[in-house]
């Protein structure tokens, strides 16, 4: 099943998982249409769910990285709580410091979900990752081959997705990743309005 229509991207539901599979040439470059469109598909897709839905709504569970991931695309893979990436194309880098670019915030994903060695090895010195190397340092948490990785993107979607029932998936993702979440919370304004929802659960 297909939900709704959108520019640049569309929205597969298998059962109670969604992938939303970014499709701007040449290399989904992000700027701020782009990015409003990923954010009206996540919208969607809780208002598909329903409020008291049990699952990670909009905790996106996995990332396809079927290609290069570098610049903003470095830190929206981070973002996520897993990530699975192509073994035999693409390469994982994070270039700011050679281009001489920051924003706030830009460190924090890197030192709360990475090895130290690492994080400094991504955000001091740029270094580029092939999907074997991501995986070897921890970046990624599985690697597979092209036509195998939305099998395993489902797979290990439907694995978390229960984790989720009793409602406290997102506290105790907080209590993981919140550091990060609340410094970037600051300039995640889309149309003067903040759009990342508060933490909840059921009780």
């Amino acid at each position: 099943m297909v939900l709704g229509e959108y520019t640049d991207l569309r929205v597969d539901r298998y059962d109670r998982v969604f992938v939303i599979t970014m499709q701007k040439a040449p290399e989904n470059r992000l700027n701020v249409r782009f990015t409003q469109e990923i954010i009206r598909a996540l919208r969607d897709i809780e208002q598909e769910l329903g409020p008291d839905s049990e699952g990670c709504v909009q905790r996106c569970s996995t990332t396809l990285l079927t290609g290069h991931t570098f610049g903003g695309a470095c830190p929206f893979a981070l973002a996520h709580d897993y990530r699975i990436m192509n073994f035999s194309r693409g390469f994982f880098s994070m270039p700011p410091v050679d281009l001489g670019l920051h924003f706030p915030g830009i460190g924090y994903l890197p030192r709360l979900k990475l090895h130290p060695q690492i994080a400094r090895k991504m955000l001091l010195e740029a270094h580029r990752w092939t999907g074997k190397t991501a995986y070897e340092d921890g970046i990624v948490d599985e690697v597979a081959n092209p036509e195998e990785m939305l099998a395993v993107a489902l797979k290990k979607a439907s694995e978390i997705q229960g984790k989720a029932k009793m409602g406290v998936y997102s506290l105790l993702r907080n209590e993981l990743w919140g550091e990060a979440a609340e410094k970037i919370r600051g300039i995640c304004y889309v149309h003067g309005r903040i759009v990342t929802a508060p933490a909840r659960a059921k009780i």
